[in-house]
């Protein structure tokens, strides 16, 4: 998947393993996502759950393009800090491991950092990626 800030970008979406089928409920099991806390940011951040309950976005391709749209200086913060490469939908864990470690930026820098490390826990909910 490609994005209006990734120029020259020619990576195809990864495919979707576990797709969101039900709602999500929190349970010990599953996790305590608060759904409307991903909400507040935006539809593109809607959370169902895959065949197993687990919490995933409804449409994380959506999510992923809205993540690296809107929260531009979260993730250049990341990258700045900890000199990272261009996040992509599959280069996306160390992005998703540092967010909560700034210590750097503006106190919003660091709040978007922190929510990019959030979305991204749940992203890859979604794939089956090899890390």
């Amino acid at each position: 998947m490609c994005f209006a800030s990734m120029t020259g970008c020619k990576t195809k979406p990864p495919k979707v393993a576990h797709p969101y089928v039900k709602e999500y409920v929190a349970s010990y099991k599953t996790g305590s996502v608060n759904v409307k806390d991903f909400l507040e940011h935006g539809e593109e951040f809607a959370i169902g759950a895959d065949e197993n309950g687990k919490a995933v976005f409804k449409d994380p391709q959506k999510a992923f393009e809205a993540l690296v749209r809107d929260y531009s200086d979260g993730i250049n913060l990341i990258r700045d800090e900890y000199k990272l490469g261009p996040i992509t939908p599959r280069n996306f864990y160390d992005y998703m491991t540092y967010g909560y470690q700034v210590n750097t930026g503006t106190e919003e820098s660091k709040n978007q950092a922190a929510f990019v490390t959030q979305v991204l826990d749940i992203y890859e909910n979604s794939y089956d990626f090899d890390k």
